[in-house]
């Protein structure tokens, strides 16, 4: 036969019970609560973490991948920081006088630009290229214009 329970039993029940224990079990199970909150937070960072440190590592090895397509390309240039051969003056004053080509852009930005592509926002790109944040806002913006000027 199932027991069966009786209101005025229950309401007995808590009326014994003394209105310490009652508030100690309420704040345990408030904390329980938190704790549970927090816990998902963390790991919801974490795992916020370890994506963005993939990114990086693939924007690493692609830079990198990069600089050796360019060492190999241009291999006396890059051991000596000097032009590989003599140009012309009046070729080096056209160059100073045209519009710059889009590949001819400084490392920083081409660097910020990769970083930027795959959704990394100024203060993360900062963190990693070790400039500030007002520097890359700045060279993100600059970006932006001369895509927007080479679409025109």
């Amino acid at each position: 036969m199932p027991n069966k329970v009786n209101v005025a039993d229950v309401v007995d029940a808590l009326g014994s019970i003394d209105v310490g224990t009652l508030l100690l079990s309420l704040m345990i199970l408030c904390m329980a609560l938190i704790l549970r909150g927090l816990r998902r937070h963390m790991q919801r960072h974490e795992a916020r973490r370890l994506e963005l440190e993939q990114q990086l590592n693939h924007a690493l090895q692609r830079i990198n991948r990069l600089e050796e397509q360019q060492m190999r390309a241009h291999p006396v240039a890059q051991r000596t920081g000097m032009p590989s051969a003599a140009v012309p003056e009046e070729e080096l004053i056209s160059r100073l006088q045209s519009r710059p080509r889009a590949g001819d852009a400084p490392s920083r930005y081409r660097h910020v630009a990769a970083l930027a592509q795959q959704g990394m926002d100024a203060a993360q790109i900062a963190e990693i290229l070790h400039i500030s944040v007002a520097e890359t806002s700045q060279l993100m913006s600059l970006i932006r214009l001369a895509q927007n000027n080479s679409r025109r």
